[in-house]
């Protein structure tokens, strides 16, 4: 059913880009053909991008690189992305983080392997579309490595993030993952590219590198579009 779903949302949207004109996500120009994902070129190219790292620290995640701040126009693409659930806007999004993050393209390139935090069935239903699997899928066109969802499952839909501190976030997620048998073959001994759209406090990253990593994967990785701003 959900794969019914998603054809039929992608057959909209080619029918919709063919036959109506349409209106730039961000300066509200006309946009012939939807291209690059609804934004025009201009307003893709005026993006404020600001690349950066954590240092790994003790924890399952070994690195944590994002694309930018999750303000200003990324605020308004992502809200645009998940919430309005404009899904042509997450392969280009995909594809324009693995060109600014040096990371991705480091290492043994036979060893990586890009994989998605799952989103739980019910909800990627109700949305019709996993956004953390679009943009890993535009990552992985634009860096040319293997893309593996299946590597990891999410058992039960568990608890919204939004408002809770670190501790909370990370209780909120303990047991959630799993590694099915199949999926753990994929990534065993490998580099793993973990991709989130937003990242805040890092928890739910850190719960997946945990079981990817009793799972067998060399190293994890994490990776996302866009980094809340630390306050204070």
């Amino acid at each position: 059913m959900i794969g019914v779903v998603a054809a039929a949302r992608r057959v909209a949207a080619v029918l919709f880009a063919t036959l109506l004109p349409a209106d730039c996500l961000l300066c509200g120009d006309w946009l012939p053909w939807r291209q690059e994902g609804g934004v025009c070129l201009p307003c893709w190219e005026r993006l404020p991008w600001r690349p950066g790292a954590r240092a790994p620290r003790r924890g399952p995640l070994d690195a944590l690189h994002w694309g930018a701040d999750y303000d200003g126009p990324f605020r308004r693409l992502i809200r645009i992305y998940k919430f309005e659930r404009f899904d042509p806007l997450g392969r280009p999004l995909g594809r324009a983080v693995a060109r600014r993050l040096p990371a991705a393209r480091t290492g043994r390139r036979e060893l990586l392997v890009i994989v998605p935090v799952p989103l739980h069935w019910t909800r990627r239903w109700r949305r019709g579309f996993n956004p953390a699997a679009i943009l890993a899928r535009g990552l992985a066109d634009a860096l040319g490595l293997p893309l593996r969802p299946g590597a990891l499952r999410r058992r039960r839909r568990g608890r919204r993030q939004v408002g809770l501190g670190r501790r909370e976030r990370r209780a909120a997620l303990d047991g959630l993952f799993v590694a099915p048998r199949r999926g753990a073959r994929a990534i065993r001994g490998r580099v793993v590219l973990l991709v989130d759209d937003v990242v805040t406090t890092g928890a739910t990253l850190e719960a997946c590198a945990a079981v990817l990593k009793r799972a067998g994967a060399r190293s994890v990785i994490g990776i996302a579009v866009a980094r809340t701003p630390r306050t204070g």
